[in-house]
């Protein structure tokens, strides 16, 4: 219950649906009978540094548990940073001093070091790679090179925004897109060269054409989730049971699809937990395509031994 005499422990992020500090902590304090509760308030990056010096005016804020995309901007708002914060350049907890000071820390790194040793995992001598070298995973590499990690190797997918989409940029991002360019190319390839080799049924015309866009959309560098409706008319329309498990799949691609977008689009875009779904849903798609390029190979070879 919040009383007068209730403490406040300020959640600051955006956007605040993926929150999950106030789901352990406040149970928490409420076992264990302390008097405080962590509020999640959504403030976005260009009202983030008033907004921070704001909220330790009230004097029933005990501190702040800041999450992204403030993490290391946060930095060069405190009076005083621990050697973590230093260290990585960035910081998910801000209390005020008795004189009024603002003190930063970071927990994320401590955090993973201590769940990956008691999974049993030695961390002294071992080689690490860290992908993503924002607020978090700055934590990470600085807490495992104090663990004794022998190697830490560091990479950083940077996101750049062109046409109104996001997209990975970098040297990797750049060969991955010039590689699935060829994949396309040579995808699309393959259904027709299926195609022209048998009977030009109206089948397999069918069957050719979903394949083909399956090609373009698996496949393509840019990969927006209103492409899918492209499919909607093609693959209902590819007869028997490879058109049957075409379907199934399709729909589990749009299923998986709408778990993160459009509501937790943003996500995707900061590499959070739910990008996974971005992965499996693309895996789908090539699996679809691989389904529709064997239905028409067998169709076009029972027309031919038909004919």
């Amino acid at each position: 219950m919040i009383r007068g005499s209730t403490e406040l422990v300020a959640h600051i992020g955006y956007p605040t649906h993926t929150f999950k500090s106030p789901m352990i902590y406040n149970p928490y304090f409420e076992q264990a009978e302390i008097d405080a509760v962590v509020v999640p308030m959504s403030c976005e990056a260009e009202h983030y540094p008033a907004f921070l010096r704001s909220v330790f005016t009230l004097t029933n804020v005990r501190g702040a548990i800041i999450t992204m995309p403030h993490k290391v901007s946060t930095v060069g708002l405190l009076d005083e940073a621990t050697i973590a914060v230093k260290i990585a350049g960035s910081c998910n907890a801000v209390r005020r001093a008795a004189d009024g000071r603002l003190q930063g820390d970071l927990f994320d790194g401590e955090g993973f070091v201590r769940g990956v040793r008691r999974k049993g995992c030695r961390l002294e001598g071992a080689r690490a790679l860290v992908v993503g070298c924002g607020g978090v995973g700055s934590a990470i590499a600085a807490s495992l090179a104090a663990a004794g990690v022998a190697k830490i190797g560091l990479y950083d997918a940077t996101v750049t925004s062109s046409h109104g989409s996001q997209n990975l940029a970098g040297s990797l991002p750049d060969a991955i897109a010039s590689l699935q360019t060829a994949f396309q190319l040579v995808a699309v390839g393959v259904v027709w060269a299926v195609f022209a080799a048998r009977d030009r049924g109206r089948e397999g015309l069918l069957t050719a054409g979903a394949a083909s866009v399956a090609a373009f959309i698996a496949f393509g560098k840019v990969l927006s989730p209103q492409f899918l409706i492209w499919l909607l008319p093609l693959v209902p329309a590819v007869a028997g049971a490879g058109g049957l498990a075409a379907c199934a799949v399709l729909l589990v691609v749009l299923v998986t699809t709408q778990l993160w977008f459009p509501f937790r689009y943003w996500d995707v875009v900061a590499l959070e937990p739910v990008s996974w779904l971005v992965l499996v849903r693309n895996l789908l798609l090539v699996a679809l395509y691989a389904i529709l390029l064997v239905t028409l190979s067998r169709r076009e070879r029972g027309a031919a031994r038909s004919a």
